[in-house]
């Protein structure tokens, strides 16, 4: 019996379901002995390359399926910021979007992704429990992209990602 497939990114984020529930053909899993393995059929190439003097990343995703089937699933990236922005800490859901931005107006400082694919964006507070109360430590920001692939097709994904002083000049 496979796993049901979760649409929504924050179904997801709220369930206690694995990433196998999360997609669709793409990667069988077999349980073998108290592990899971997972089936050879979509192969994932990441590049990353560091621009402009430090401050900016660009990284590349290329996704090859190497079924003789079509699959569909949903492929997401995480990033952990700890950052202060109000948007961001606190549960949510954006998108579909191209860029999205996480401001800290205290340390004056602004993160800018730039996807060349729309995402939905969820995001929630990164906290650690100390007795009774919670302590912020940052935000986890997750963007999803469903991807459908032919038999033997590909799929890309690039996107920027830059720190630095906010364009509005704080």
């Amino acid at each position: 019996m496979s796993s049901p497939v979760v649409r929504s990114p924050s179904l997801f984020l709220e369930s206690k379901m694995d990433l196998s529930a999360f997609l669709d053909g793409a990667h069988p899993l077999k349980r073998k002995e108290s592990r899971l393995v997972m089936e050879k059929s979509v192969a994932l190439n990441k590049e990353i390359e560091l621009i402009q003097a430090g401050s900016a990343f660009r990284i590349g995703y290329q996704i090859f399926n190497q079924l003789k089937k079509p699959v569909r699933f949903i492929f997401s990236c995480q990033w952990i910021v700890s950052f202060k922005d109000a948007q961001v800490n606190r549960s949510g859901e954006a998108g579909p979007l191209r860029r999205f931005s996480v401001l800290d107006p205290a340390e004056r400082l602004e993160a800018v992704w730039a996807f060349s694919r729309a995402a939905r964006i969820a995001f929630s507070p990164l906290e650690k429990k100390s007795g009774e109360r919670r302590i912020y430590q940052g935000a986890v920001i997750r963007g999803f992209w469903p991807v459908t692939l032919a038999a033997s097709g590909r799929w890309k994904l690039n996107y920027e990602l830059k720190v630095g002083q906010p364009c509005g000049g704080l």
